[in-house]
């Protein structure tokens, strides 16, 4: 069937037409053939059925009489019909009583065929012969039976006669039918041929120019004239394509000449940008280490200052410069941070370290800012951020330090909230910070510039605020190499919300939480500030109510609600939180008053008017914790993170060829106790240490002659080849970048300082690295203790002049030739002179807020001082102001002015250096 159906169309037409015609002519010789034999046979049948009738008719008599010859010459008469070859007259019972011929009596065998045949009425075909049976009757009566035999010789020939005559017929017409289909052939189906062998021409050699012959005006002329227009709009086509074809290729040749040169400019000018990138990067690691290099000797000496004896205003001008060179100090790390960053030189330096230590931490420095603003900063630390974790924990305050810093400038009143949540992920935890704030905003059309550098949301910002506009774009490249990313929403007007998160690799778990489960009351004017502490609360388990002002808590009072700790804000709805606290100190709860950070004052006041414990704001988890549990919270010295101060007698080698740095370490390390010898350049540094036995090496990186790279090198060989200890080397170095901290310590070194160096970084350092036994460290920032003795106490109990209080100031530490005391004595007796005066003028004048106002600083001044007397009669005149107008004023100033006069004697008869400042007061004060 696969092999007909390929084969070529005139080959199937031809097969399919004579197909036809034979099955044609099959059928009609089939169904006359039949026919004729039918019709011979009804012949034979009707001729046999003639004669048996003559038979029969006249044999009836003879048999009837027993007439034997008459019968056989009845049926003799038959041998003039050709087709009978026998005839047989039997008896009823069988037996013959004639036949024909007048052999058959010697033909046994044929006459019993013919006897056995006398019950074939209907007929027995025997091929070549018929035998058919006749019954014989006479009145009614069957005498016998007649049986014919009828040859079919003449009737086979006459057939085989017609069919060799009908086949010749279908020879004949098939012969024709042939012929005219290979001449219908020629016609019809050639010019198919022909379009055929055209389109394998097409399809083979692709040549469009090729027509066929046009066909006759049929069905297969349309085809072919269909496919000839075809092949003509094929070949305008491929005509019109191989002309494009040629532009096209003249265009890309000529836009790939454009590119090549294009490409040759492009390899250029980056060749030329990264040249000028490692350019602006050394030039950036230069200027880094020039500037650094004088702001050194300019922080040193401005450190080196404060401890000389100065006015007020002089003391004002050291402040502000220390404020400029700190704060060209940040621009310059902002400045490097961002070209790091875009050079992709920025590297993690991931440690271990506590996400809520680093939150608090931030908090507290930028507490102090917030509070003289009167901006709230509040702390939210989820239960659930763990103890420890693995990343760059600096970087992470980088981004806390920007992001508050920001807050707290663009804040004026209301607050500022920082809040930190953590998902742990397996080992991964996921850090969430959030810095909200209800400052100024960004409008919605200055947003999209807010994270360039170099650009802040309005033009005026830098002249309002000051900044660089570089924090924020730090901080979201910072929190991208952290593995987070940074947004904001935020409305002009209504403050903004910035939110960022990172990934770290968990260390420790927080711990379960010890729950604290109290009722508690929260009194606070400041929305934002009660819901900060009813999340913290809730977290310890505590059940809480806020309360905006005393009305609010009275009602709660009054319903029965009854609390174990009340919490109390400083200030209350417009009424002072002190009076609020001496209502409700008897009523039963813990009172806990919320002071600012570092106002000895404030807690003094909170504790008089009735507060158990006072907690400094920003509120801490731990000091909460420990105010519900009835504890004092962290000590002060360690809520504002004080650097030790530290007394030593070791021996320190100084490699430094500034002369101005060298002055300034000198300076600071002399007042720590260290002996310090001091080398100008590495080959002096090499010699210096062969020569003598020194416990810590502070060694800078660029000097001349043999820099601090290879002098350490020579100082650890020295070190191996005579076996001695691992003497501490400490780099200094302007240079901030991460490779120069990696060479440092490649080279040998065991740190690294960046100058400027502060005191309070150099005496870390020396903690870190000197032994033990060398150093002894006691708290620089230790808070100043004054006994408050109760208000009915009788003021001859109380000393005029703590001693030990003065010489425990900060910056003193006992030291009583210490500049500092002198100027701080000075600066006392002068401002609380002039307070005395205007407290005078104003209970004479009954301005009674005027009079607090003085006598609330001077008693603070006074408690610093050591003025213990004089403090205790400032706190009895500022309790009885609060209460309302006073009847003996008169008294009471008088009491303060004897307080001081006795401070000033106490002054002069204690031995102290204060020659200098009596007589600069007139010996004693007005």
């Amino acid at each position: 069937m696969a092999a007909y159906r390929d084969r070529s169309l005139g080959h199937k037409l031809r097969s399919i037409v004579l197909a036809g015609i034979a099955v044609a002519l099959v059928i009609s010789f089939v169904a006359i053939g039949v026919s004729e034999v039918r019709q011979e046979v009804a012949g034979i049948q009707g001729r046999a059925n003639i004669y048996a009738e003559l038979v029969v008719e006249n044999g009836s008599a003879p048999m009837r009489f027993e007439d034997a010859g008459s019968a056989e010459r009845l049926l003799g008469s038959l041998r003039f019909v050709e087709e009978i070859r026998a005839a047989v007259l039997l008896r009823a019972n069988g037996e013959v009583f004639a036949s024909y011929p007048a052999t058959l009596t010697a033909e046994a065998d044929r006459r019993i065929e013919l006897t056995a045949a006398r019950d074939a009425l209907q007929g027995t075909w025997a091929f070549p012969r018929y035998l058919r049976a006749w019954p014989v009757r006479h009145d009614g009566e069957q005498l016998g039976v007649l049986v014919l035999e009828i040859s079919l010789a003449n009737m086979v020939s006459e057939l085989a006669e017609w069919m060799l005559l009908a086949l010749g017929g279908l020879f004949v017409g098939g012969l024709t039918a042939t012929m005219l289909v290979r001449r219908a052939e020629h016609s019809i189906v050639r010019p198919i041929l022909q379009l055929a062998a055209m389109v394998r021409d097409v399809r083979n050699h692709g040549r469009y120019d090729l027509r066929a012959p046009a066909g006759p005006r049929d069905e297969v002329g349309e085809l072919i004239d269909g496919v000839n227009s075809m092949l003509t709009e094929i070949e305008a086509r491929d005509t019109a394509l191989a002309a494009h074809r040629d532009r096209l290729e003249l265009e890309v040749a000529h836009r790939t000449e454009e590119l090549s040169l294009a490409k040759e400019e492009a390899d250029h000018a980056r060749d030329e940008a990264q040249a000028a990138n490692r350019a602006k990067s050394l030039f950036l690691a230069n200027m880094s280490h020039e500037i650094r290099t004088p702001m050194n000797g300019v922080m040193g000496m401005v450190e080196l200052l404060r401890g000389t004896p100065m006015n007020e205003r002089q003391q004002r001008m050291i402040d502000t410069l220390h404020g400029s060179a700190e704060s060209l100090l940040y621009l310059i790390n902002d400045v490097l941070d961002v070209s790091k960053i875009e050079a992709g030189k920025l590297e993690l330096d991931p440690l271990d370290f506590s996400p809520r230590q680093a939150v608090e931490d931030v908090a507290l420095l930028f507490a102090e800012r917030a509070q003289a603003k009167g901006v709230d900063l509040m702390l939210l630390v989820s239960a659930d951020v763990p103890d420890s974790v693995f990343a760059d924990g600096h970087r992470f305050r980088q981004v806390l330090n920007n992001l508050v810093s920001n807050a707290v400038k663009f804040t004026a009143s209301g607050f500022v909230r920082i809040e930190l949540d953590a998902a742990i992920e397996g080992e991964t935890v996921v850090l969430s910070g959030r810095v909200t704030d209800s400052g100024i905003g960004v409008s919605a059309e200055m947003q999209p510039r807010l994270f360039q550098a170099f650009s802040q949301a309005d033009n005026s910002m830098a002249r309002r605020y000051g900044g660089t506009g570089l924090g924020l774009v730090i901080s979201r490249q910072l929190v991208e190499l952290l593995g987070g990313k940074l947004d904001f929403t935020s409305t002009a007007g209504e403050g903004a919300s910035f939110f960022f998160t990172i990934r770290a690799e968990l260390r420790r778990a927080a711990p379960p939480p010890d729950g604290v489960p109290q009722r508690v009351g929260v009194v606070a004017a400041k929305r934002a500030l009660r819901e900060t502490l009813v999340a913290q609360l809730a977290a310890f388990g505590c059940r809480v109510e806020a309360f905006d002002g005393e009305p609010a808590l009275q009602a709660a009072l009054a319903a029965g609600h009854g609390f174990d700790t009340l919490l109390v804000d400083g200030v209350v709805a417009g009424e002072s939180g002190h009076a609020l606290m001496l209502r409700h100190k008897d009523d039963g709860p813990r009172i806990v008053a919320l002071t600012r950070m570092n106002a000895l004052s404030e807690e003094e006041d909170a504790r008089q008017s009735g507060a158990r414990l006072c907690v400094a704001k920003p509120v801490l988890t731990a000091d909460l914790r420990a105010a519900l549990r009835g504890e004092s919270g962290v000590p002060a010295p360690a809520r504002r993170h004080g650097v030790p101060a530290l007394k030593t007698d070791a021996r320190v080698l100084l490699a430094e060829d500034h002369p101005v740095n060298a002055e300034i370490a000198c300076a600071l390390l002399g007042e720590c106790g260290c002996r310090v010898t001091v080398a100008n350049n590495g080959h002096e540094a090499v010699a210096a240490f062969q020569h003598g036995a020194f416990d810590l090496v502070l060694m800078d990186i660029q000097m001349p002659e043999m820099d601090g790279i290879e002098a350490t090198q020579k100082i650890r060989q020295l070190e191996r080849a005579g076996g001695g200890e691992r003497v501490p080397i400490v780099a200094l170095t302007a240079n901030a970048l991460r490779d120069d901290r990696s060479a440092a310590l490649a080279a040998g070194m065991d740190d690294y300082l960046t100058k400027p160096v502060t005191g309070d970084r150099l005496r870390e350092a020396l903690v870190r690295w000197l032994p033990a036994t060398r150093t002894h460290a006691v708290a620089a920032d230790e808070a100043v203790a004054v006994a408050a003795p109760a208000v009915g106490d009788d003021d001859d109990e109380v000393p005029a002049l703590d001693r030990d209080v003065l010489l425990g100031v900060p910056g003193v530490n006992g030291d009583i030739q210490a500049p500092l005391l002198t100027r701080l004595v000075g600066l006392f007796m002068r401002e609380t002179q002039t307070q005395l005066d205007v407290l005078t003028q104003a209970l004479a004048d009954d301005r009674l807020e005027d009079a607090q106002r003085q006598v609330h600083k001077m008693k603070s001044a006074a408690a610093a001082v050591g003025a213990a007397r004089l403090a205790w009669h400032a706190r009895a005149l500022d309790a009885d102001l609060k209460q309302g107008p006073i009847t003996d004023g008169d008294t009471q100033l008088a009491g303060l002015r004897d307080a001081f006069a006795a401070y000033a004697s106490a002054l002069k008869s204690s031995g102290l250096e204060m020659d200098g400042v009596l007589s600069a007061e007139g010996g004693q004060p007005r």
